[in-house]
């Protein structure tokens, strides 16, 4: 198709922004500047990409970092040229350290006005230089044969190196020069049409890494074998996942687990660790035992130990020969300034440590683990934990750790706790060892700088916000701070952020004060305090912040929880200590803290160990989830299936499944039996729900000889086929739905699906299991969903009624109590059936599997195990 040369800009910007759509993009931050209009206008306008905007693109860049923290998926950032380009260099550095994933897109002149005294005009070629994973300059647009197809391929290959495909996640630059004209003039002919089906051009598959099988059983060996071994997790040392393996291995070996506060697996109730260690260092006698009798062996996850305590340690450790450091780092990158380590693991930690769980279960070897020496660790830790509440009842003055150690209490489930580096996050790491609920911590622990962290704070905000909940997130940051990034604390009141602050202003950097550089003038005060004088309740309130000063412990936590209640706006919240008085206070609460646990040890008598019982492996079952669903929000279901062997397809349309623009239901049906072939299943346990148990209905109707037993939770066999007008309506309503969903884009759509009075009961689930499921859900496409939307319709499902009584094989039916229709689907289905059994679930609605997994996942075992599993 021809191309008209006043709509190549415009076109170009299209055809860019909707295949990083399609490769999995799902929010961009947007500098304002006239270069980059291409690219803002066909954002703006996309249905799968919500559009941030921000002033200052130094404060956009660390947004965007906050929103990729938080979502674990690349975010993009658009600025202009010129010095534009230039601010976003502190975020790149984070990101490149820190390995958070970001797409850098810059606008730029075309060749013919650089060099040649052009306004905004400078040299943006490799402007990061080693920071990124991968530079790319697409060249200006232009009319060639080839030339889209290459800017898609190009699109999907850097998405792809920002999420870790070829290394490390981090930030990839593409420098986009544009001629004018930039915007769209009502002319355009471009033909920036993709890939049929809402397929990316280019499908960049990252296979995630694990370790050969002798390096899975020689670690598992070393742990088994060590008398005194010990787990260090660093920071982002990983999430749910490896919580899970390190709790499976900790359950079959002992081994004690020291988690620092942004390692990802300290709070959490169902996974303890050792929470309090940094703490419990101020024993005198802690310390002379571990120097006495070292771990002899040390499996680090993650970053580097923060707390000084505990990398002098690990520094001395270095020096013993007969101890062994042993890291795992997903990608290499070697996690040791200090250089104590003797073994590096390139793997991702929560395979490899689930792989070693299974090596454990499967060859139960003998445990050596010293348990007093095992148990007196434990004993220091809990005394620690027991000890800081009274040490804090009385201090001798206000001080920092007051207000951090007060979060333990009011911070409701799933928080996200953003910490500023220096103190505040010296501070976390010693007196918040634990909190009453799961919560999750971030920080920008990569150069540990005080740089755009509000901006952080703010993304993070935007992205784990639940409709009906808000964010939960928490920023602790300093005077200083936050005095350096009030670009990010205008961005949270422009975008609405539903972000809390909690100010510890201590009149300056306090952390200077821990080093030795401590009281030397003249220059200390001048250079390294740096007391910002800034009035920061006031210049909330000139904010439009919501603002309390509270005066003590107790009002601070009133204060905090308040400000943690859904506003849609930024609070804040100042606690002001005097630094001197603070700095003394701390010192005496670590000496009070230091004796209890020293009094803890000379008293510990160990105990000893259970054993620890055999696990065994059943046959697979295959889940398919509903409509807008994934695969991957069935985890937390499979997990508590205990030893069965689990499978999960993602529907037509939904996560990375292409649904082509002529799917029906019979192809879909087709499509499962062809994954089943390609996984080389022959015979199969079935479970869907909702939409997938349409479908899954519609495998065991077409193929029942490779259906073991067939599971159906809140599923219907379709509207009788002489019901034409019920059909047709059911249709109609489908594509209305349809239609929506491509015309006001998926963030929308997502938070009026949810809202349905069908998901009313997951409420009482908590912010954390709304989170992931929003998160889930924008996982997929709008176009895609749609088109799964229409030819899996009900009104489309051909009518399986008369099947059902040529079903043999033995079928579960599953439904909420609350959700009226499917139990009269379900009671129907079950007088038709030769072999069924129904079950109906008190208090729940149309998701019984999310509401009362325990319940339903022990009624799926228990169906499996009793009929061929």
């Amino acid at each position: 198709m021809p191309i008209s040369p006043t709509s190549l800009a415009a076109g170009w910007g299209r055809a860019l922004v909707d295949e990083l759509a399609r490769a999995g993009l799902r929010d961009v931050v947007i500098a304002p500047g006239s270069r980059s209009t291409p690219l803002t206008l066909a954002f703006a306008a996309h249905p799968d990409v919500a559009d941030h905007s921000v002033i200052d693109e130094r404060s956009a860049a660390f947004v965007a970092l906050g929103l990729a923290r938080a979502n674990g998926r690349p975010v993009a950032v658009v600025v202009t040229s010129g010095s534009a380009v230039g601010n976003l260099l502190p975020a790149v550095l984070e990101a490149d350290r820190a390995a958070v994933p970001l797409l850098l897109l810059t606008a730029d002149r075309p060749p013919e006005l650089r060099d040649a005294g052009d306004s905004q005009a400078t040299d943006q070629l490799k402007i990061f230089g080693t920071a990124v994973r991968w530079f790319h300059e697409a060249g200006a647009p232009h009319g060639e044969p080839g030339g889209l197809t290459a800017l898609r391929s190009t699109a999907a290959h850097a998405y792809a190196r920002a999420a870790g495909l070829g290394g490390p996640p981090g930030p990839v630059h593409l420098n986009l020069p544009y001629r004018k004209p930039l915007e769209p003039t009502g002319n355009e002919s471009v033909d920036d049409s993709g890939r049929p089906g809402g397929a990316p051009w280019l499908r960049n598959r990252i296979a995630r890494r694990i370790a050969a099988p002798e390096v899975v059983a020689e670690l598992a060996l070393a742990l088994a074998s060590a008398r005194r071994p010990l787990v260090l997790a660093g920071a982002d040392a990983g999430g749910e996942a490896l919580r899970r393996a390190v709790s499976r291995i900790t359950w079959h070996l002992g081994v004690p687990v020291v988690a620092e506060a942004t390692s990802g697996l300290r709070y959490d109730p169902e996974h303890p660790v050792l929470a309090a260690f940094d703490l419990a260092l101020a024993s005198v006698v802690l310390r002379e035992r571990l120097a006495e009798a070292p771990p002899d062996f040390v499996l680090r996850l993650g970053e580097a130990p923060l707390d000084w305590p505990l990398r002098r340690l690990a520094t001395a450790w270095a020096k013993d020969s007969a101890v062994v450091q042993t890291a795992v780092a997903p990608h290499g990158r070697r996690p040791d300034p200090d250089h104590a380590l003797t073994e590096l693991i390139e793997a991702d930690s929560a395979l490899l440590l689930e792989a070693v769980a299974d090596w454990l279960a499967r060859h139960q070897p003998p445990v050596a683990a010293d348990r007093a020496w095992v148990g007196a660790l434990g004993t220091a830790d809990a005394a620690a934990r027991a000890a800081l509440p009274r040490a804090l009842a009385s201090p001798p003055a206000r001080f920092e750790a007051e207000a951090v150690a007060a979060l333990a209490a009011v911070l409701p489930e799933d928080t996200a706790l953003v910490v500023s580096s220096s103190l505040p996050i010296r501070d976390v790491e010693r007196f918040l060892p634990t909190t009453s609920q799961a919560i999750d911590v971030f920080a920008n622990r990569g150069l540990n700088g005080i740089d755009g962290v509000t901006s952080t704070a703010v993304g993070v905000a935007l992205a784990r916000r639940v409709p009906g909940f808000g964010s939960r997130t928490l920023l602790v940051i300093g005077d200083v701070a936050f005095a350096h990034d009030l670009s990010g604390a205008l961005a949270a009141a422009r975008l609405g952020a539903d972000l809390a602050i909690l100010v510890l202003d201590n009149g300056g950097g306090a952390i200077f004060d821990e080093l030795p550089v401590a009281g030397l003038e003249p220059g200390f005060t001048k250079h390294f305090t740096t007391a910002p004088g800034l009035d920061v309740a006031a210049l909330g309130r000139a904010l439009g912040f919501g603002v309390a000063e509270p005066a003590t412990v107790s009002e601070l936590g009133s204060a905090v929880a308040a400000a943690l209640v859904p506003a849609g706006s930024p609070r804040l919240v100042v606690w002001r200590v005097e630094r001197e008085a603070a700095r003394a206070a701390r010192r005496e609460v670590l000496a009070e803290i230091g004796d209890a646990v020293d009094q803890a040890l000379d008293a510990f008598v160990p105990e000893p160990a259970a054993p620890s019982p055999v696990v065994e492996r059943s046959p697979p079952l295959v889940l398919l989830h509903g409509f807008t669903g994934h695969a991957a929000g069935l985890a937390d279901f499979r997990a508590r299936l205990g030893d069965l062997e689990t499978l999960a397809f993602d529907l037509p349309g939904h996560g990375e499944a292409p649904a082509a623009e002529n799917l029906t239901f019979e192809s879909a049906v087709a499509g499962v039996l062809r994954e089943l072939d390609r996984r080389g299943l022959e015979r199969v346990h079935l479970l869907g729900y909702s939409m997938g148990g349409r479908l899954a209905l519609g495998v065991a109707v077409t193929a029942p000889e490779r259906i073991v037993t067939l599971t159906l939770i809140g599923s219907s066999p379709g509207i009788p086929a002489d019901a034409l007008e019920e059909r047709a309506v059911r249709s109609g309503s489908d594509g209305a739905l349809a239609a929506a969903l491509e015309r006001d884009g998926l963030d929308a759509f997502v938070d009026r699906w949810l809202a349905l009075p069908l998901f009313a009961t997951q409420a009482q689930l908590g912010h954390r299991a709304g989170r992931r499921s929003r998160a889930l859900r924008l996982a997929s496409r709008a176009h895609g969903l749609a088109r799964g939307l229409r030819a899996l319709s009900r009104g489309i499902q051909p009518d399986y009624w008369p099947a059902l009584a040529t079903l043999s094989m033995p079928v579960l039916l599953i439904v909420g109590a609350e959700d009226a229709a499917h139990v009269g689907f379900a009671r129907d289905m079950a007088a038709r059936l030769p072999n069924a059994r129904l079950e109906i679930v008190e208090g729940a609605s149309h998701a019984p599997h999310v509401e009362e997994p325990e319940r339903v996942a022990g009624w799926v075992r228990e169906w499996v195990a009793g009929n061929g599993g």
